[in-house]
């Protein structure tokens, strides 16, 4: 019995190690390579395009909020099926969350699009002439709102097995394809819409 639980304890010490590296891998990823792109956007299309892109991920990270921590009690419920092994209740609990993200996915959905006809009040300086910033908006809002409507409330059986690493290992592996081709974008193309399209395609 009590290498059995030492056992446990290994194997848990292990998945925490793993899940450590992973989420430090993706911080890492995700601080110092947009900082690279960001520079590259400037260089490349000028510091007004850079602008709009912060403004719109300000915003829509502000509808996100929308959320109120549901995906932490979320995972805290599933802690106690998950170490029973009740597969029952796992996958009674990951159809509620389910319908709960789809509703949430569908109220920022409808917020973001009542402030899309005002957007523009948002812009405190000139943005570039031949862009449609409501297009650009428009693709910045599907790419906050679609993974609600496809997988996100998926990542909570992963954490609650103390198997985040899987979520950030496939995050850092999408994360990388996704800037690289971003870099490649600028670099032979300077097109603002191919670029913010990338988004919600990697997402």
């Amino acid at each position: 019995m009590e290498t059995s639980k030492n056992n446990i304890q290994g194997e848990r010490t292990i998945r925490s190690l793993k899940n450590s590296i992973a989420g430090i891998l993706r911080q890492l990823i995700s601080m110092f390579i947009p900082f690279v792109i960001r520079t590259l956007m400037i260089q490349k299309m000028g510091v007004e395009y850079l602008g709009l892109n912060s403004l719109f991920s300000s915003v829509l990270q502000m509808l996100s909020l929308t959320e109120l921590g549901f995906g932490s009690v979320m995972v805290y419920s599933m802690y106690k099926p998950v170490a029973e092994g009740d597969t029952k209740n796992i996958r009674a609990l990951l159809y509620f969350y389910k319908k709960t993200y789809r509703i949430i996915g569908l109220i920022i959905t409808v917020t973001g699009l009542v402030l899309m006809p005002n957007i523009q009040l948002f812009i405190a300086s000139d943005y570039p002439e031949d862009i449609n910033i409501y297009v650009i908006y428009a693709i910045y809002l599907l790419n906050t709102v679609v993974s609600y409507f496809i997988a996100a409330y998926k990542t909570s059986i992963l954490i609650a097995c103390l198997r985040s690493d899987i979520e950030n290992n496939i995050c850092n592996i999408c994360n990388l394809l996704m800037y690289a081709t971003q870099i490649l974008v600028l670099l032979f193309f300077a097109n603002y819409y191919i670029y913010v399209i990338l988004l919600p395609l990697f997402t």
